[in-house]
């Protein structure tokens, strides 16, 4: 709490030093008796990062989920990326994994970012360990080497790569990546390849809430039956940062090393299916009375770690267990990332945005319908322990830009680039741009009669595959400069250069 006191001379402006509050409400009390009039205003404070998107489509609800999402990354840049401005305000590692999508789509973060990674960086163990909050508070008793938390660190500088082209962030970070996974990789070699150490897991899942505190998962074998499968997605990750880091080395030039790591992810590979894959059910779990949850069959089928002969049952469990829910998500932090993305990649779009525009728990929309402007921590607010601006339930923001817009890089840097909207029945138009190092990056659908038309700005210098969604039997036509190379999976795909071009498909 702070308190200041009026001098009584007129417009006054005060900012406190060292410390930021998140305000909801201001008490404001008058002595001996009100003034005839007062008024105050509240300045918002965060790095000042220049936005570089934009989106927008014809759902209201939509519009305002995703707006909510940018004020909360916003509100939680303050020289690091916090969880949450009002409570931890620390730099939990996975928060920012699962939020640095949106944070890249929507702001100039390649300074900050590259400023936050060196202190990730700097956390580094003598033993290659590193901590769950970075930078890591002095004196801190919280696990280390949760590969959901802790091994985030490679997949930023991959992400970040990616984003901006910069090869500093793999030259700079690859030595730290390297020693964090070789000690990963001595500790799960006596147990078969399976992590089985403390992991957070899947975070924040639909019923952890109702604790009122913010105890939102439960580690293995603690007794506690909050929601929540954290081996299954410790060892998710933990194998999709081995083949992260081994597309990093292969980048690099190192080519022992990445054979090195492709192969470990190998083995860790084999060693999830054979532990957490139940192939009578086609389903993932582990062993605790929530051992089962939609993340259980999305991790799998969002690293590639679905046997052979068994995709099709899998998936179709997980739209199962969302069509038993009435068409809502069951996910903690992690599972909620892969959701819409996996649905639109199999095709469900209509599934995907009957989820996206859910208005009843657990949902986003169930958030607006509470009168949130920013994202949550939880799907329900039960308790004042639980933060009301926190991003990393609101990862949908990364699903209207890459699918609903259809905006992702193809190539480091944006040197080429992938335009593939994917519009659901129910929504007439959607458009979404993306300043990004090689110029603004723009996509742009709207329905027209039975077809669809699509607009599309590449920058200079760059290149784009355009997939313009088309039925079996429809046709596109297109401007000048637009070469038709196929049609596949209901898309006719183009290759384009720089400038705007316009598409027309007739269904």
């Amino acid at each position: 709490m702070d308190t200041y006191i009026l001098s009584g001379q007129g417009l006054e402006t005060w900012q406190p030093g060292f410390t930021r509050h998140p305000t909801r409400y201001i008490q404001v009390s008058f002595s001996p008796s009100p003034p005839q009039s007062f008024s105050i205003q509240a300045q918002v404070v965060h790095n000042a990062v220049a936005p570089t998107g934009r989106f927008e489509c014809s759902n209201a609800l939509l519009n305002q989920i995703e707006d909510n999402q940018r004020r909360t990354v916003l509100n939680n840049l303050w020289g690091i990326p916090t969880d949450t401005p009002w409570r931890d305000r620390q730099g939990w590692t996975a928060d920012n994994h699962l939020f640095m999508d949106t944070a890249v789509n929507n702001f100039g973060m390649e300074s900050f970012y590259e400023q936050w990674i060196q202190s990730y960086r700097n956390t580094l163990g003598s033993d290659g360990s590193l901590p769950v909050i970075a930078p890591a508070p002095a004196g801190s008793s919280l696990p280390v080497n949760d590969p959901s938390w802790s091994g985030t660190f490679i997949f930023d500088i991959w992400v970040l790569y990616q984003q901006y082209g910069n090869p500093a962030f793999l030259t700079d970070n690859y030595l730290a990546a390297k020693q964090w996974m070789d000690l990963m990789a001595s500790t799960i070699a006596a147990t078969g390849y399976i992590y089985s150490g403390f992991s957070f897991g899947d975070w924040a899942s639909p019923g952890s809430e109702a604790n009122g505190a913010t105890l939102l998962a439960a580690p293995e074998g603690s007794g506690i039956t909050t929601p929540g499968v954290p081996l299954v997605t410790a060892n998710g990750d933990l194998y999709q940062e081995a083949r992260t880091l081994a597309g990093i080395a292969q980048t690099l030039g190192y080519s022992a090393d990445a054979a090195t790591y492709s192969a470990l992810a190998g083995k860790i590979g084999q060693a999830f299916i054979a532990t957490f894959f139940d192939p009578a059910a086609n389903t993932y779990q582990t062993s605790v009375p929530a051992g089962y949850r939609q993340t259980s069959n999305l991790v799998p089928l969002y690293y590639g770690l679905v046997p052979a002969g068994h995709q099709t049952a899998v998936y179709e469990n997980l739209i199962a267990d969302i069509r038993a829910r009435g068409n809502h998500l069951n996910t903690g932090a992690i599972g909620t990332k892969m959701l819409l993305p996996i649905l639109t990649a199999h095709g469900d779009i209509d599934l995907a945005y009957a989820i996206a525009t859910q208005t009843t728990y657990p949902s986003w929309g169930y958030w607006v319908s509470q009168g949130a402007t920013t994202s949550w921590e939880t799907w329900s607010h039960t308790g004042p322990q639980q933060s009301l601006d926190h991003a990393f339930l609101g990862t949908i923001n990364d699903w209207l830009y890459h699918d609903l817009a259809g905006i992702s890089p193809a190539a480091p840097g944006f040197a080429q680039i992938l335009i593939r909207p994917a519009p659901p029945a129910g929504l007439d138009h959607a458009e979404a741009s993306v300043d990004t190092v090689r110029g603004p990056v723009a996509s742009s659908w709207q329905r027209a009669g039975n077809g669809l038309e699509l607009t599309v700005e590449i920058p200079a210098n760059t290149t784009a595959e355009v997939d313009v969604p088309v039925s079996d039997s429809g046709h596109v036509s297109s401007t000048s400069g637009a070469r038709y190379l196929r049609t596949d999976g209901g898309y006719a795909i183009y290759t384009v250069s720089s400038g705007q071009h316009h598409f027309v498909s007739e269904q």
